[in-house]
């Protein structure tokens, strides 16, 4: 399984390096910054890049952003509303 990682900061850079070192799931990774994704890189969290930050091959994407930078409709989230943090922006 491909598994996606979308920002590679404290959070997201930890979930990738659990994932790709808990299973034998390919991870591959995105941040806008491209230092951060060459150090994700270096530090063994990801096996390479999402091409062009889409996440289109993946299986799974899981999200590493902050939720108040992050434009989400309903429809974009496989989950309940209820399974948000507090404080998440509600979709308009």
């Amino acid at each position: 399984m491909k598994v996606g990682v979308v920002g590679l900061g404290l959070i997201g850079g930890s979930m990738a390096k659990a994932v790709k070192k808990k299973t034998e799931h390919t991870v591959l990774g995105w941040d806008v910054s491209e230092t951060i994704r060459y150090s994700a890189l270096l530090m063994e969290a990801v096996h390479g890049f999402m091409e062009d930050g889409n996440p289109k091959d993946c299986d799974l994407v899981l999200l590493g952003l902050y939720p108040h930078l992050t434009v989400l409709r309903p429809c974009d989230l496989p989950c309940s509303p209820a399974f948000l943090p507090a404080g998440f922006p509600s979709p308009a």
